[in-house]
């Protein structure tokens, strides 16, 4: 069975039905940064009340510091201690607080963003940096990378951009990855590898008007008789549905008139070239 055979309907159903799945990830991801940002708020207000115990008497002092390390094990309860040694503790932990904040806060703008593409219209096609498109992707699928993977790659900040359908082309670019994912964290790595990798580039060549991204792992690999079917509906090496390359294929192919080729051995990894015109 080829992709043309399941048809749009089938497709476009599929991708409706991850989305809601990223969306749920998405939710999730904002309610533990929020977390994050309470706890620390609540932390820096009692630490403000802590710094403030210098002028209360000894008996106030004992009695603040009980009220205030309830939840924090950086200073002594019950014992005061050398007060200049916990205030300068305590400034360190209040730095890093802040800057765990700031970062939590940073990355629930990037998951609003993420969710404005992802719920945005399928059918609107607007400008995209193809860079930040996939640092997006990568940025969704943190916590699906398998643990020690590293990420290498020439992504360019800027000037890449491409005339796309940003819902589709995202959906795609997420399914490559998570096969990416599932082939170095299935793969047993040789004693003499450096862990798993995944290397992205982005390339352009205007006289021949297309972007070509470029994303390779050092995964498992496929033989040459697996990757004649890879891309037909239903075939999974992992025991999945077998529509996550259906899907990349009729983006990339369907969607924006391009093309896609895997080059790969068993055992040496896969590299995915993806062609994209540019009017």
């Amino acid at each position: 069975m080829v992709v043309s055979q399941i048809g749009d309907e089938l497709i476009n159903r599929e991708i409706t039905s991850r989305t809601y799945d990223y969306m749920r990830d998405c939710m999730r991801q904002i309610h533990t940064r929020a977390e994050c940002i309470i706890y620390n708020l609540c932390f820096l207000k009692n630490s403000q009340d802590f710094t403030n115990i210098s002028t209360h008497t000894p008996r106030q002092k004992s009695k603040a510091i009980d009220g205030n390390t309830k939840d924090h094990a950086h200073v002594s309860s019950g014992n005061t201690g050398d007060l200049q040694s916990e205030l300068t503790e305590l400034r360190a932990e209040i730095h890093k607080a802040i800057g765990d904040s700031l970062t939590a806060i940073r990355e629930i703008y990037n998951v609003a963003e993420l969710i404005e593409v992802i719920s945005s219209d399928p059918y609107k096609k607007c400008l995209v940096d193809i860079s930040e498109l996939v640092k997006s992707a990568l940025f969704l699928l943190k916590r699906k990378m398998p643990p020690g993977t590293t990420v290498k790659g020439d992504l360019p900040n800027g000037g890449m951009t491409i005339r796309c359908y940003p819902f589709f082309l995202k959906h795609a670019v997420i399914e490559l990855l998570l096969n990416s994912f599932t082939a170095i964290s299935n793969y047993q790595l040789n004693a003499g590898d450096s862990g798993p990798i995944i290397c992205f580039s982005v390339e352009t060549k205007a006289e021949e008007h297309f972007i070509r991204l470029n994303i390779s792992d050092n995964g498992s690999g496929i033989s040459n008789e697996t990757k004649e079917h890879i891309f037909e509906p239903y075939f999974s090496l992992w025991g999945r549905k077998g529509l996550g390359l259906t899907i990349v294929k009729w983006v990339i192919e369907k969607k924006h008139r391009g093309s896609i080729s895997i080059l790969s051995k068993k055992g040496k990894g896969t590299v995915v070239q993806i062609s994209i015109p540019v009017p």
